[in-house]
This record gives structure tokens, C-alpha cells and sequence, in this order.
């Protein structure tokens, strides 16, 4: 999940956007978004593809996510 983080704010930051501008594209707190670049909390598949939309980010695998939603439900 660091690495999904990580990620996140990387796509970010390359596309000039604000924690703040990210939260209202999605329509969530900017806290929220933090939480995400600092792998305190885990984006759901939905937020995901949303960010995506959001900054026009290549697509996250598919794999992964569903790797990452089934550790989430143990």
C-alpha cells in the first residue's frame, strides 16, 4: 500500500494539483486525500478510478486493487 501512496501523491504533484483541488474533484475532504498519500487509509476501487479521472492518470492494475481490497477484508 506504500506504494499506492506513494503513487498517488507522485500523480499529484506531476499534474500541479493541491490536496485541496484533488478533495473537491472527488468531492471528498482533503484530509481524506492525505490520509490516501500516506497510506494511513485505503482508497476504495470507485475513489481510485475517480482519481484517475481526476488527473488524467494512467490506469492502476487491476490485479492490485483486488489484491489490496482482499487483504483489506481479512
Amino acid at each position: 500500500i506504500k506504494n499506492l501512496a506513494g503513487r498517488l501523491k507522485e500523480l499529484r504533484i506531476q499534474n500541479k494539483l493541491t490536496q485541496k483541488q484533488v478533495s473537491e474533484l472527488l468531492g471528498i475532504s482533503p484530509s481524506i486525500i492525505s490520509g490516501y498519500e500516506t497510506g494511513e487509509r485505503t482508497p476504495s476501487a470507485e475513489i481510485l478510478l475517480s482519481y484517475r479521472i481526476c488527473i488524467n492518470a494512467a490506469p492502476v492494475s487491476y490485479t492490485h486493487l483486488r489484491a489490496h481490497e482482499t487483504s483489506q477484508d481479512l
